[in-house]
């Protein structure tokens, strides 16, 4: 079934009922304790805002364009690196005394810093 959100709305419906049980003991115990019989007519009740239906297509969309800007980065820097190993330029970095992270962070570093601006 595409676009099933069973499993997800069952556990959701599961600790909804759970923290309503809460809130109705909660309410029973302040009624008694101030000797008051009124029974409560609170409930709790779930609101979205953005995905009315909770299908799981419109909330994919939306998702797409962040997932790109955190893997960009890690992606081009393996693209710089395995570019510099083709082209032969690496082999100067193997003879300076400049370690892995260092390397890395070197590398990405660009890369992560346009991400961020591209995300403002």
């Amino acid at each position: 079934m595409p676009g099933s959100t069973a499993p997800i709305r069952s556990a959701a419906e599961t600790v909804q009922g759970y923290i309503q049980g809460l809130h109705q003991h909660w309410l029973s115990q302040q009624a008694a304790a101030r000797g008051s019989a009124a029974g409560s007519s609170f409930s709790i009740e779930n609101r979205y805002r953005y995905n009315p239906d909770v299908q799981s297509l419109p909330a994919m969309v939306p998702i797409v364009i962040p997932l790109l800007l955190l893997m960009l980065p890690a992606m081009l820097t393996a693209l710089a690196v395995v570019r510099e190993k083709e082209i032969g330029s690496i082999i100067n970095l193997y003879v300076t005394p400049v370690s892995r992270s260092e390397f890395l962070l070197g590398k990405q570093l660009p890369y992560v810093v346009l991400a961020l601006v591209n995300s403002c």
